[in-house]
């Protein structure tokens, strides 16, 4: 990937307006030469060098191409430290230190401490304990140039309390986050316990002294992460009412302080989306549903805020609305949810991406549509096939057998089976259950032994019961629930969204 091209795809409308509205790139010739690279670069579906050269090819700058790029990545760096520069509150904080460490320079003391104490209330408030040391550490430099006094000696142990208490809190939050940061990098890969190291370093997360009870987190920050790792230990074991309980106590946290409704609403929108999963994992479809629609209508001032808001919703919106067999709307959010892809998909996260298709595509398989599911499941194949989630990936492989069944391409099915296999072991996702799978899904999609095809489905029915009993099954729950649903669909007879809807009646 070529790096200009792809920080100039990520921005949007606004930025770039103003970066060609204020750009500062020298001029040569009377030319802006980053506005023509960038306008040229903007254009691209496809970052294309040679193309680029050819466009430019009796411009001077083209011999120096790459140094030109370099400054225009530079050029579009600066603009956009510009342009938010007070986006967030720590931007604002960072804002008000500089102002005030210039006007210290200059000697006007009088605006040098009414900005200082400016920053200071507003570091804390937001708990921006780092900066809050830095602030606090002048305010201690100030004291000193007091006459000696009870007055100074007070001030300067006042001083250094609050400075000591920024620093505790510092490292209590560091702590955390090294936990989540463990934490978030043992599901990168895969959302499944796939053995007993794993298992153990879960276990051993949980076990850390500062994730014994919620009052050894120092602050709201704190509190997040604590309830957030938990959060993950509860989901990952199966343990759902703890889960769930845990995603709204974190919910409930971001709803009660302005850090996260507006200032920093990332945490907030996860808080969202473990709750909405938590309700539909202990059957509470009904909080779910509100949940999704409160989601819907959360509007953030910072713009990349409300494109996670969209990926979130997408992805919670087109799996309830599929459970609920809502077909209408499931179908016309799958339609927005193409769009949205098509015209932000660089700005979301790889595994959402990931997630939505999913949803997509096992939605339209409930509804019977399984063309419009297969084009999905292709959307993966050829755009999507990222090193993460291999576990949603695996289910999206065997979701595509599976409608391709369903609309009799049997040969298909059967000329899959081997590079689906390939793909399952290079990822580390094989074992006796995804073996088994396969196996028997190439006995049916082989119409020369008919006969075979119900002793062929009983006998994987009956192994997979009993994997359920052990904990391999943990292994890929949501393919196993998958799989014995189209299992069972195909004893009966029926095809697999038939087979749902009976199944309900």
């Amino acid at each position: 990937m070529e790096p200009v091209f792809d920080l100039i795809k990520k921005m949007n409308a606004a930025e770039k307006g103003y970066f060609k509205k204020f750009s500062s790139i020298a001029k040569r010739n009377g030319k802006n030469v980053g506005e023509l690279i960038f306008t040229a670069i903007e254009k691209m579906e496809a970052y294309d060098e040679e193309a680029l050269k050819r466009k430019f090819r009796k411009e001077k700058f083209v011999s120096y191409l790459p140094v030109a790029k370099i400054q225009l990545q530079e050029q579009i760096l600066n603009a956009m430290v510009n342009y938010h520069a007070e986006t967030t509150i720590y931007q604002q904080v960072d804002k008000l230190y500089n102002e005030a460490a210039f006007l210290l320079q200059k000697n006007v003391t009088h605006l040098y401490k009414k900005y200082l104490q400016k920053a200071i209330a507003l570091a804390e408030s937001c708990e921006y304990f780092t900066r809050l040391a830095d602030l606090l550490e002048k305010e201690i430099h100030d004291a000193v140039q007091m006459r000696p006094s009870a007055e100074k000696d007070r001030r300067i142990e006042e001083l250094y309390e609050r400075m000591e208490t920024a620093n505790q809190k510092t490292s209590n939050l560091q702590t955390y986050v090294y936990l989540y940061a463990r934490q978030m990098n043992l599901t990168s890969q895969s959302y499944q316990i796939r053995d007993k190291e794993i298992e153990q370093k879960h276990l051993a997360i949980v076990q850390h002294p500062v994730m014994a009870d919620e009052s050894r987190a120092l602050s709201i920050k704190a509190k997040l992460y604590f309830y957030h790792n938990w959060f993950i230990y509860y989901s990952v074991f199966y343990r759902e009412t703890e889960a769930y309980s845990t995603a709204v106590k974190m919910l409930q946290l971001c709803e009660s302080s302005s850090i996260y409704t507006e200032h920093e609403p990332y945490p907030y929108l996860t808080a969202y989306l473990y709750t909405i999963n938590g309700a539909y994992r202990t059957g509470d479809l009904q909080s779910m549903g509100k949940y999704i629609a409160q989601l819907g209508k959360l509007q953030f001032k910072i713009e990349a805020a409300n494109t996670v808001r969209n990926m979130y919703y997408f992805k919670n919106a087109l799996f309830y609305f599929s459970e609920i067999k809502n077909e209408n709307r499931f179908l016309t959010l799958a339609e927005e949810a193409a769009v949205v892809l098509r015209e932000m998909g660089r700005q979301f996260r790889r595994d959402y991406i990931l997630v939505i298709i999913n949803h997509a595509a096992l939605g339209l398989m409930k509804f019977g549509r399984y063309d419009k599911a297969i084009e999905w499941l292709e959307l993966y194949r050829n755009n999507h096939r990222y090193p993460i989630r291999y576990d949603i990936q695996v289910c999206m492989l065997f979701h595509l057998l599976a409608a391709h069944y369903e609309t009799d391409n049997y040969e298909l099915v059967n000329n899959l089976i081997v590079p689906v296999y390939r793909f399952i072991v290079k990822t580390g996702q094989q074992s006796a259950f995804e073996k088994l799978a396969l196996r028997t899904i190439r006995r049916i999609s082989n119409f020369q032994n008919v006969r075979e095809h119900k002793t062929a489905l009983e006998r994987m029915k009956a192994e997979l019961d009993a994997m359920m009993k052990s904990d391999v099954i943990d292994r890929n729950k949501d393919l196993y629930i998958f799989l014995n649903d189209f299992i069972e669909s195909k004893l009966l007879g029926k095809a697999y969204h038939d087979y749902l809807n009976s199944r309900e009646i």
